[in-house]
């Protein structure tokens, strides 16, 4: 058997264990030929199906060539689910760089970058293959791709045909809900550091009793995986923003999705659709202080009531969010909640009051900082962007770097730049929205949610409730079972993939007074939000 004999058998047989695809090979036949080819040695190989066509000067004792051939025969060997051209082509370039060491996967990854870049998607999805196959890469090795490969098997027997953007959305929906099992000291780790980000080494080992030298491992193995996620951001309440929580639902009948009243408004962090009550809308808005560009979002109320679309508008005053990990099994590797003792818990703490007797959660209450200049918003509008070091800042903004440094000192003393950490990957793959303008009945939710996986927990000036909650499958129905009895019955709203907006802060430093501390309004009429607010009629 020659080389390529011997690559083109182990390659196909790879491919039938770990994906269950099979590729006759009795009447294959291995052709030099002058395969067209590009200036890219990838190019130099072929696989038609019935032929391995490949340039007579390919090397096949080289790696590199192997990696061709994985990457030839799984395009062809894919499940006729994935349709898409281009979809097929990433998904086999990444079978193909699992088959080189990490050096030659570097260069493997440049060939691929050049022949499908990333891309915005005209859904608003970016199409980014590499970063999420990296993802997978990280948390699951070879049986991830296993796992996505096996998934789009079984949607061809059911006749599914993905195209590109569908199988944008399928994987990146994979790639993040894809599960990683955590062990005991993980979880101590875990739970330490979301629950004191700035906690040092020193700190975790006091509460943990873990070696330093195991913690400093564990945290570096977690975040490779990203499974512990350690991130700084701007506190947008510090600076005069104002953040609030739309929930748009219908009311009326014929209202078939509430987009319509809030597509082209510049405040728009993030949005998602709610999934529970027809076809409603959940947005985050930051609207820099102003009188003038609060009276949009109350225009937006105001058409809502007119159309017969509930509107619950929220504006976060004190936040706090919780992660419990008391009802993750490490041998099993999933959560076993007790759905009937929370349930319990919710009849007795409204019927005897006894929400006030559970521990109290630690708020932020946000208060504006008024001494920032332009040069302060320069520097966190270039933070935002990903500029987070000194010596980054300071060759973009051509400031001296002791300038840039003290500023940076001030504004983390002073809670504008916070620091956080989140964990993702262990099955939490459900995420609600709990609400209720009962104050009672707010705090009886409130402290449930200290029972609950990860919670968000944000209150307003009059105290009303707006919680974000994360749980495993189906936990969303046992949470609405779980809290029935309390009343009156909050409001629960099942919440879809988020999509993140176009608000960046660099975007808005035009609009700061650093003479008087405040925002200005916006220059023009947001035309495009108006008209279609007006487009219901």
């Amino acid at each position: 058997m020659t080389i390529i004999d011997g690559i083109l058998h182990e390659i196909v047989e790879d491919i039938k264990k770990r994906f269950g695809l099979h590729i006759p090979l009795e009447n294959v036949e291995i052709i030099e030929d002058d395969v067209p080819s590009s200036n890219s040695f990838t190019d130099t190989i072929r696989f038609t199906g019935t032929s391995l066509l490949y340039h007579k000067h390919v090397d096949f004792s080289d790696l590199f060539s192997k990696a061709v051939v994985a990457r030839e025969i799984m395009q062809y060997a894919l499940p006729a689910s994935i349709s898409d051209e281009r979809a097929r082509r990433d998904l086999a370039y990444e079978y193909g760089r699992q088959v080189l060491s990490k050096n030659e996967k570097d260069h493997w990854t440049e060939i691929w970058v050049r022949e499908s870049p990333d891309e915005q998607l005209p859904s608003g999805i970016r199409y980014r293959p590499r970063v999420f196959f990296n993802l997978l890469w990280n948390l699951g090795r070879e049986q991830a791709l296993d796992g996505l490969v096996r998934r789009l098997a079984k949607m061809e027997r059911h006749g599914i045909r993905l195209e590109i953007q569908d199988w944008a959305y399928f994987l990146i929906r994979y790639s993040t809900e894809y599960e990683q099992p955590i062990n005991s000291t993980e979880i101590a780790i875990i739970d330490t550091l979301v629950r004191e980000p700035y906690a040092s080494i020193e700190t975790v080992n006091k509460r943990t009793g873990i070696t330093k030298k195991w913690i400093s491992e564990t945290r570096r193995i977690l975040k490779e995986k990203e499974q512990l996620y350690e991130y700084e951001f701007v506190s947008y309440a510090k600076i005069g923003i104002r953040v609030f929580q739309v929930a748009l639902t219908p009311e009326r009948t014929g209202i078939t999705d509430c987009w319509y009243l809030l597509k082209g408004c510049p405040f728009i962090f993030s949005r998602a659709s709610l999934l529970t009550r027809g076809k409603g809308v959940l947005a985050t808005l930051c609207i820099p202080d102003n009188p003038r560009n609060l009276a949009y979002l109350n225009m937006m109320k105001e058409t809502a009531a007119r159309d017969g679309v509930n509107a619950f508008v929220f504006e976060r005053y004190k936040a706090s969010n919780n992660l419990n990990l008391t009802d993750y099994v490490p041998s099993l590797g999933k959560w076993e909640i007790d759905w009937d003792s929370i349930r319990m818990e919710a009849s007795m703490m409204q019927r005897d009051a006894l929400a006030k007797i559970y521990p109290e959660m630690t708020f932020s209450e946000f208060s504006d900082v008024r001494n920032l200049d332009r040069i302060d918003i320069k520097i966190l509008s270039e933070f935002e962007r990903g500029n987070k070091t000194i010596r980054q800042l300071q060759r973009v903004l051509g400031l001296r770097i002791s300038t840039i440094a003290n500023r940076m000192r001030r504004l983390r003393t002073e809670n504008v730049i916070v620091k956080r950490y989140e964990v993702h990957h262990i099955g939490l793959v459900e995420e609600c929205i709990v609400y209720t303008t009962d104050k009672n009945a707010g705090e009886c939710v409130s402290a449930l949610g200290l029972r609950l996986p990860r919670t968000f927990i944000d209150y307003d000036k009059d105290e009303n409730l707006f919680m974000r909650i994360r749980l495993p499958k189906g936990g969303i129905y046992a949470f609405s079972i779980a809290v029935e009895p309390i009343e009156p019955y909050p409001s629960i709203q099942l919440v879809g993939n988020r999509i993140w907006g176009h608000w960046r802060l660099v975007d808005w430093l035009d609009f700061w007074d650093e003479k008087l501390g405040k925002w200005k309004p916006l220059k023009e009429k947001p035309a495009s939000w108006l008209e279609s607010m007006e487009s219901y009629r």
